[in-house]
Protein backbone atom coordinates (compact mmCIF):
# COMPACT_ATOMS: atom_id res chain seq x y z
CA UNK A 1 0.00 0.00 0.00
CA UNK A 2 1.23 3.62 -1.28
CA UNK A 3 1.96 5.86 1.83
CA UNK A 4 -0.67 8.54 2.24
CA UNK A 5 0.02 12.31 1.77
CA UNK A 6 -2.10 14.99 3.05
CA UNK A 7 -1.21 17.85 0.24
CA UNK A 8 -2.81 20.95 1.48
CA UNK A 9 -3.01 24.37 -0.78
CA UNK A 10 -5.41 26.32 -1.79
CA UNK A 11 -4.65 26.58 -5.61
CA UNK A 12 -5.92 24.04 -7.60
CA UNK A 13 -3.62 24.14 -10.52
CA UNK A 14 -0.47 23.99 -7.59
CA UNK A 15 -2.70 20.74 -5.90
CA UNK A 16 -3.29 19.21 -9.18
CA UNK A 17 0.52 19.77 -10.01
CA UNK A 18 2.04 18.61 -6.98
CA UNK A 19 -0.68 16.01 -6.67
CA UNK A 20 0.51 14.58 -10.37
CA UNK A 21 3.95 14.38 -9.05
CA UNK A 22 3.67 12.83 -6.13
CA UNK A 23 1.19 10.34 -7.19
CA UNK A 24 3.85 9.88 -9.98
CA UNK A 25 5.98 9.34 -7.36
CA UNK A 26 4.15 6.24 -5.93
CA UNK A 27 2.46 8.27 -3.17
CA UNK A 28 -1.36 8.27 -2.48
CA UNK A 29 -2.44 11.55 -2.32
CA UNK A 30 -5.45 13.33 -0.89
CA UNK A 31 -5.80 16.96 -1.42
CA UNK A 32 -7.18 19.56 0.64
CA UNK A 33 -8.05 23.22 -0.35
CA UNK A 34 -8.06 24.85 3.32
CA UNK A 35 -7.02 24.52 6.67
CA UNK A 36 -10.55 23.60 8.42
CA UNK A 37 -10.71 21.08 5.12
CA UNK A 38 -7.44 20.12 5.66
CA UNK A 39 -7.59 19.26 9.50
CA UNK A 40 -10.91 16.98 9.14
CA UNK A 41 -8.79 14.81 6.25
CA UNK A 42 -5.79 14.68 8.60
CA UNK A 43 -8.42 13.01 11.59
CA UNK A 44 -10.11 10.83 9.18
CA UNK A 45 -7.26 9.27 7.01
CA UNK A 46 -4.20 9.40 9.63
CA UNK A 47 -1.61 10.36 6.49
CA UNK A 48 2.23 9.31 6.87
CA UNK A 49 2.94 12.70 5.59
CA UNK A 50 1.27 16.36 5.62
CA UNK A 51 2.37 19.08 3.17
CA UNK A 52 1.34 22.46 4.06
CA UNK A 53 1.10 25.75 1.96
CA UNK A 54 2.87 28.18 4.04
CA UNK A 55 0.66 31.02 2.26
CA UNK A 56 -2.40 29.26 2.33
CA UNK A 57 -5.02 31.48 4.02
CA UNK A 58 -6.91 31.08 7.25
CA UNK A 59 -10.41 29.26 7.68
CA UNK A 60 -12.21 29.04 10.55
CA UNK A 61 -9.29 31.50 12.24
CA UNK A 62 -6.95 28.50 11.45
CA UNK A 63 -3.87 29.27 9.49
CA UNK A 64 -0.45 27.06 8.49
CA UNK A 65 0.73 27.75 11.80
CA UNK A 66 -2.12 27.25 13.83
CA UNK A 67 -2.82 24.24 11.10
CA UNK A 68 0.40 22.48 12.08
CA UNK A 69 0.60 23.26 15.99
CA UNK A 70 -2.77 21.22 16.17
CA UNK A 71 -1.57 18.31 14.17
CA UNK A 72 1.30 17.92 17.04
CA UNK A 73 -0.85 18.02 19.68
CA UNK A 74 -3.25 15.59 18.32
CA UNK A 75 -0.15 13.27 17.07
CA UNK A 76 3.23 13.79 17.62
CA UNK A 77 4.32 11.98 15.65
CA UNK A 78 2.98 13.45 12.79
CA UNK A 79 5.88 14.59 9.83
CA UNK A 80 4.69 17.94 8.70
CA UNK A 81 6.50 19.26 5.94
CA UNK A 82 5.92 23.34 5.04
CA UNK A 83 5.94 24.62 1.54
CA UNK A 84 6.31 27.49 0.44
CA UNK A 85 7.47 30.41 -2.63
CA UNK A 86 9.58 31.88 -0.09
CA UNK A 87 11.65 31.41 2.52
CA UNK A 88 12.88 34.23 5.11
CA UNK A 89 15.00 32.82 8.32
CA UNK A 90 12.33 33.46 10.62
CA UNK A 91 9.65 32.55 8.61
CA UNK A 92 11.31 28.73 8.11
CA UNK A 93 12.67 29.23 11.85
CA UNK A 94 8.66 29.94 13.50
CA UNK A 95 7.60 26.60 11.35
CA UNK A 96 10.96 24.50 12.20
CA UNK A 97 10.25 25.54 16.23
CA UNK A 98 6.80 24.08 15.79
CA UNK A 99 8.02 21.14 14.48
CA UNK A 100 7.81 20.89 10.91
CA UNK A 101 10.30 18.66 9.31
CA UNK A 102 11.77 20.88 6.90
CA UNK A 103 10.62 23.98 5.08
CA UNK A 104 10.62 23.91 0.97
CA UNK A 105 10.63 26.26 -1.44
CA UNK A 106 7.61 25.53 -3.71
CA UNK A 107 8.80 23.37 -6.80
CA UNK A 108 7.87 24.96 -9.83
CA UNK A 109 8.91 22.57 -12.29
CA UNK A 110 10.06 18.92 -13.29
CA UNK A 111 13.44 19.18 -12.00
CA UNK A 112 12.65 21.10 -8.71
CA UNK A 113 10.21 18.28 -7.76
CA UNK A 114 12.75 15.78 -8.57
CA UNK A 115 15.24 17.34 -5.63
CA UNK A 116 12.15 17.86 -3.41
CA UNK A 117 10.95 14.24 -3.85
CA UNK A 118 14.95 13.60 -2.79
CA UNK A 119 15.19 15.69 0.47
CA UNK A 120 11.61 13.97 1.21
CA UNK A 121 13.37 10.82 0.93
CA UNK A 122 16.58 12.68 3.03
CA UNK A 123 13.81 13.90 5.73
CA UNK A 124 11.71 10.65 5.88
CA UNK A 125 13.57 7.47 4.67
CA UNK A 126 10.67 5.21 7.12
CA UNK A 127 8.58 6.88 4.38
CA UNK A 128 10.51 6.21 1.63
CA UNK A 129 10.69 2.99 2.46
CA UNK A 130 7.31 1.91 2.65
CA UNK A 131 6.80 -0.46 -0.63
CA UNK A 132 4.80 2.65 -3.29
CA UNK A 133 2.31 1.72 -5.91
CA UNK A 134 3.63 0.97 -9.44
CA UNK A 135 4.76 4.22 -11.71
CA UNK A 136 2.00 5.08 -14.38
CA UNK A 137 3.84 4.53 -17.98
Amino acid sequence: MPARVLLVDESVMLRDELRGYLQRAGYEVIAAGDTLQALTLFRALSPALVMVDTAISQTGGIGALALLRIMHNEDAAVRVLMIGRHASPEVRKSFLVEGAVDYLIKPSDGQGFSCACKRLAELLPQIASIPQAPRAA
